[in-house]
């Protein structure tokens, strides 16, 4: 007779409790890439603007 307690779902929950984490964690990431990718991006697409403008008001 087998007394040992089973731990199987235990493990499972923790397996899939972890990839869970490593997905929000990896979407947080690349959230965080993105955004500060995009606001470099509008930053320098607004320096050439102005840099190469002949307009006086943007300079």
């Amino acid at each position: 007779m087998n007394t040992s307690p089973d731990f199987g779902p235990f493990a499972a929950l923790g397996i899939l409790g972890f990839v869970l984490w490593l997905v929000f964690t990896a979407g947080i990431i690349v959230l965080s890439v993105w955004i500060t990718y995009t606001v470099i991006w509008r930053a320098v697409r607004r320096g050439l603007r102005e840099f190469y403008s002949d307009r006086p008001e943007l300079r």
